[in-house]
């Protein structure tokens, strides 16, 4: 997706933070650059400051387009998140037109992404990844048994 920064003027009153690239001033009064945050109270405070998340990894050329933990988080807290690639209860977006067309419409949206919420509650909690963990390590235990 082509997604230019510059075209954030197009939306002066919306704040749009770019996270992982240090912090920089930008010529635009609604764009900001943020380095990445590794405390985890400090990126929960930052996020809840956020209404929404564009999603749009850089790297997706090489890998193709990636979940994004950030993604998650942001699910988990009930937040919207526009990705360039199908997530469940994530809103698609395949170029700025329609990252435009979803701001737009989120406006008058004033609910929570419940679920959203609701999808990462049954899908990525902690008894989830302790069951798969453990399932996990009963099947090395298994394959260890029958080797002896």
């Amino acid at each position: 997706m082509n997604c230019p920064l510059e075209k954030v003027s197009l939306l002066p009153d919306i704040q749009f933070y770019v996270v992982g690239f240090g912090w920089e001033k930008s010529d635009d009064d609604n764009l900001h650059y943020v380095p990445f945050i590794t405390d985890s109270r400090k990126k929960y405070e930052f996020f809840r400051e956020m209404s929404m998340l564009i999603y749009i990894p850089l790297n997706q050329h090489i890998f193709g387009p990636p979940l994004g933990v950030t993604s998650i988080e942001f699910l988990q807290m009930g937040r919207y998140v526009i990705r360039n690639a199908s997530f469940p209860h994530t809103l698609f977006a395949k170029d700025y037109n329609d990252i435009k067309e979803i701001i737009s419409t989120m406006r008058t949206i004033k609910e929570s992404n419940i679920e959203g919420s609701d999808y990462y509650i049954k899908k990525y909690n902690y008894n989830v990844f302790k069951n798969s963990i453990e399932k996990l390590l009963e099947g090395i235990k298994c394959a260890r048994g029958n080797r002896n």
